[in-house]
């Protein structure tokens, strides 16, 4: 089981249209019907923007050297570390509604061990007109950082160098300087 790590990613686009192109090309609608009540579920997919070749999905029997060749990674694992940065997809936490006439949106996620970063890079080069930050945060290790869409606003932060700029990066994941102590402070 790894160490989530907490993300949000905060997209401000120019124009509604040009929001709501970057919304269809991160985000998966799933149609709920549950109990007699219908709703749509808004989920983070890296798939919808880098999918991953069937080939290299574990369910299916393949050649590692001829996956290799092909897509530059012998399996699933190293397919999506290198290209998403994360072993497995978004586990989304929360996405609000999506309101036709907004130019900005965010939603907030988790992956494994660390932010996607990968998949970022992906996603600002698609869409060059559109700011994006995503904030990250792991709690077992205590890191935490920006990517962001604008270089001056990428940062790296880590303990015991820099519990102070953890902390407030903590504080965008709901987190309050109560929550930590540690021995050096």
């Amino acid at each position: 089981m790894p160490n989530w790590c907490e993300n949000r990613l905060e997209i401000t686009a120019n124009t509604a249209e040009e929001l709501k192109t970057v919304l269809e090309s991160v985000i998966r609608i799933n149609n709920i019907n549950k109990d007699h009540y219908k709703y749509d579920e808004f989920i983070l997919d890296f798939e919808l923007l880098l999918p991953m070749p069937k080939e290299l999905n574990p369910e299916i029997d393949s050649n590692y050297l001829e996956n290799f060749e092909k897509y530059g990674a012998g399996d699933w694992y190293e397919w999506r570390y290198k290209y998403w940065g994360v072993k497995w997809n978004a586990n989304t936490q929360y996405c609000p509604d999506y309101d036709a006439n907004n130019t900005e949106y965010s939603i907030d996620f988790d992956t494994p061990w660390c932010a996607p970063e990968a998949w970022f890079k992906v996603l600002i080069k698609k869409f060059p007109d559109v700011k994006f930050k995503l904030i990250y945060f792991e709690p077992g290790m205590f890191f935490a950082g920006i990517y962001s869409s604008i270089d001056a606003e990428n940062c790296y932060y880590q303990y015991p160098e820099s519990t102070s700029e953890v902390k407030l990066l903590a504080k965008e994941s709901g987190y309050e300087d109560e929550d930590w102590h540690f021995d050096s402070e």
